[in-house]
């Protein structure tokens, strides 16, 4: 029940709920209890993403305010026309989840409500009714079970950092494997992950990159969701190299160095878990520099420096393949671990 209560839905739910009853209140003394106008916009003005309480919430404000508006003025029929040809139009569009879409269809559902309602109200009354709606919609989402932004980054991410732990540790397994080597575990691993991110619609943090995002938070977050990303990239180009026949004396000579950088991105990967799961961060004092600088010099003395010889061996390109990816993704993990605040609890 305690993590019913910590998640977003229930507790946007509990938010909008409680906008809608102060609504309520608020029109039956304020305003005419047959008008709906400020209990629409209340709600209406509610249906922001994470992060962008004010500035999706003053646009559907707007948006509301300017539908009434239009529909006071233009006949039924026009209208009428107008809802069926924007109904193709977003059906056009195949229901994409985008603001269009949705902006449109808010527009359409306000102009026939306002054209159907009957007319017992002045247009300034029902401004004021949704100006007064909207303010109410925008004061709860702030302060009525309000988003811990942070919070909502860590449940999003961790499902899939957990996936790609497990992608590490397959991968190392099939890499210390000699001879033949059980791919279909290190496949199904990259399938998990794959689904994970499918699962997590909705959760996996995408809406930082939505219009109005919080602008004090839009960088660091973003920066930390793009250098995620182009890890994830690395990782699954990485698994090129189970496809390419590679000698096995060749290998013999890198492979235990190849582990053991690949077992250190591991750990920053898990320490990256630990950092959002326990809401602290305990700075580690491992060393993440000499492991890429010892197998970088031992690439350069298997690899030939003749490019002749480059060029008819690729598993030479193969091996200096794998290990700049690697180096990369060391490289974007230290950046993301450097970032992290010192008590993410108060990110």
């Amino acid at each position: 029940m305690r993590d019913i209560f910590r998640g977003y839905a229930f507790r946007h739910a509990l938010s909008v709920g409680s906008a809608v009853f102060i609504a309520l209140i608020a029109n039956h003394y304020f305003f005419d209890d047959q008008s709906c106008w400020l209990i629409l916009s209340s709600f209406l003005v509610c249906q922001t993403t994470r992060g962008t309480s004010l500035r999706q919430g003053i646009y559907f404000l707007l948006l509301v305010s300017f539908a009434v508006l239009i529909g006071s003025l233009l006949s039924l029929q026009f209208i009428y026309v107008l809802f069926v040809v924007s109904a193709c139009l977003i059906l056009f569009r195949r229901l994409e989840k985008n603001t269009f879409s949705f902006s449109l269809l808010i527009f359409i559902i306000v102009l026939l409500v306002a054209a159907l309602l009957p007319k017992h109200e002045t247009l300034q009354t029902k401004i004021m009714a949704i100006l007064s709606g909207g303010l109410i919609g925008v004061l709860t989402s702030y302060f009525v079970f309000p988003v811990n932004l942070y919070t909502e980054f860590q449940q999003g991410l961790l499902p899939v950092l957990n996936s790609l732990i497990d992608y590490f540790q397959a991968y190392t397994e099939c890499l210390n494997q000699e001879n033949t080597r059980d791919v279909s575990i290190l496949a199904n691993k990259k399938n998990n992950i794959e689904k994970k991110l499918l699962i997590q619609y909705g959760l996996y943090p995408e809406w930082i990159y939505e219009h109005g995002f919080n602008p004090g938070l839009r960088s660091g977050f973003r920066f930390f969701l793009i250098t995620f990303e182009q890890i994830t990239e690395i990782l699954f180009s990485m698994g090129h190299f189970f496809n390419c026949d590679i000698d096995e004396n060749l290998l013999y000579r890198l492979r235990t160095l190849l582990v053991s950088a690949i077992r250190n991105n591991n750990n920053l990967l898990v320490l990256l878990k630990d950092s959002f799961s326990s809401k602290s961060f305990n700075e580690s004092k491992d060393d993440y520099y000499s492991d890429i600088q010892e197998l970088e010099n031992a690439l350069r003395q298997v690899v030939p420096a003749n490019l002749v010889l480059l060029e008819i061996s690729s598993e030479y390109v193969v091996l200096t393949e794998l290990v700049r990816n690697i180096k990369d993704m060391r490289e974007l993990l230290l950046s993301l671990v450097a970032a992290l605040p010192e008590d993410v609890g108060n990110g």
